[in-house]
């Protein structure tokens, strides 16, 4: 072998293990790009799952679009947020509503304010949308309830009614003294109520499902509450109460944890999902 023809075989080797080294820093360089890729990746995951477990209720579900969330914490009525007031301005009456409706894990929390007073409190869903019973509505939810004594009064869901002259609701869904019932107020001034004869007990931390049906052109309102985990309902139909005729088109639809007697530390329903129809 020459000299020339070895200083280009040396250099034939100089340049392949250059090669290597060149494709061994590129793997190098390649390896830690994607690893901060991930990273990154990780982070924005991480983030996009914080975000969403701190999201508001009105994020939730596109039904509560136009609607509001009360709060009462002092027993004198509730306080009212709507999508941009409770991004924007959560703090009233020396509360924030952030504290007792929020989204977490992919559930709707509405906690009851505590109390020894004896006084009201609630969080609640309030539907802005006046319906009259003499057509199709429904409301359709599922949910637990977690933290509650069994014993005070718990109001779940109503068809209630905003015209001045109603003092009650008009359907009410409640737990007290360890079951659920469904009834129907007579007549505005809630001076009487009629109540369904099938009833099932509550049971801590199952899954239920409420549905309410309005039926088009004959007034009657179906009533059912189903507990899944335990597969007992309890179910109705309400004939229309005369008394109201002249409040229909004043309906409006309610859920949460509303306690009119305060009632036990904590009570939190937590909503899965929910389908109001025929708004």
């Amino acid at each position: 072998m020459t000299y020339k023809s070895f200083n280009n075989y040396k250099f034939l080797i100089m340049l392949k293990n250059k090669t290597h080294l060149l494709a061994l820093c590129l793997s190098l360089i390649a390896f830690s790009c994607s690893k901060e890729d991930a990273n990154e990746q990780n982070q924005l995951t991480s983030t996009s799952l914080s975000l969403l477990s701190a999201s508001s209720p009105f994020s939730f579900d596109s039904d509560f679009n136009g609607d509001d969330f009360q709060v009462d914490n002092d027993g004198n009525g509730a306080h009212n947020w709507d999508a941009d007031e409770y991004e924007d301005d959560p703090e009233d009456n020396g509360f924030d509503v952030r504290d007792f409706i929020w989204v977490e894990d992919g559930l709707l929390n509405l906690q009851c304010p505590n109390d020894n007073d004896g006084e009201k409190r609630r969080a609640e869903f309030r539907d802005q949308v006046n319906i009259d019973l003499n057509d199709a509505h429904s409301m359709d939810f599922t949910f637990d309830i977690r933290n509650y004594d069994n014993e005070s009064e718990l109001i779940m869901a109503q068809l209630h009614n905003d015209n001045s002259n109603a003092n009650r609701p008009y359907i009410t869904i409640v737990a007290e003294d360890g079951e659920i019932r469904l009834q129907r107020t007579n007549g505005p001034s809630g001076s009487s109520s009629t109540t369904a004869s099938e009833t099932i007990p509550f049971i801590a931390n199952n899954e239920y499902r409420i549905r309410i049906d309005t039926d088009a052109g004959t007034r009657e309102t179906f009533v059912r509450i189903i507990n899944e985990d335990a597969n007992e309902r309890a179910d109705n139909t309400f004939s229309f109460a005369s008394d109201w005729d002249d409040l229909d088109g004043d309906f409006y639809w309610k859920f949460g944890a509303y306690m009119p007697d305060g009632g036990s530390t904590n009570t939190t329903m937590r909503l899965s999902r929910i389908d109001i129809n025929g708004q």
